[in-house]
């Protein structure tokens, strides 16, 4: 999938402005571009062994290796994980679970 199909792709599901973006749709969308971009990952969860230290040295080494990407592809990954973390960050609904906003929902 190159940029401007999943531009389109976005729009279409989302709205061009995100406007359609409610927890259910945004889940499902997440969730389709990674069974997209990456078949054999779909539906798992990447977890981190150890301290905060690992954590921040995976989320280096990905942004470091999406630097290096010159393809479409560095732009989608970017973009996905600019929009997971915007909505994660979000204030919760009242009696929702703050955690579900980050879990699949295969």
């Amino acid at each position: 999938m190159n940029r401007k199909e999943f531009c389109r792709w976005a729009h279409a599901e989302l709205g061009a402005r995100l406007e359609r973006a409610t927890p259910e749709r945004l889940r499902a969308f997440l969730d389709q571009a990674q069974a997209r971009l990456q078949p054999h990952e779909a539906g798992s969860v990447v977890e981190v062994e150890g301290d905060e230290t690992s954590l921040e040295q995976a989320e280096r080494e990905f942004f470091g290796q999406v630097l290096e990407d010159t393809s479409d592809r560095a732009f989608i990954l970017l973009w996905l994980t600019a929009v997971e973390m915007w909505w994660a960050s979000r204030p919760e609904a009242p009696g929702e679970d703050p955690a579900s906003r980050l879990r699949s929902q295969n």
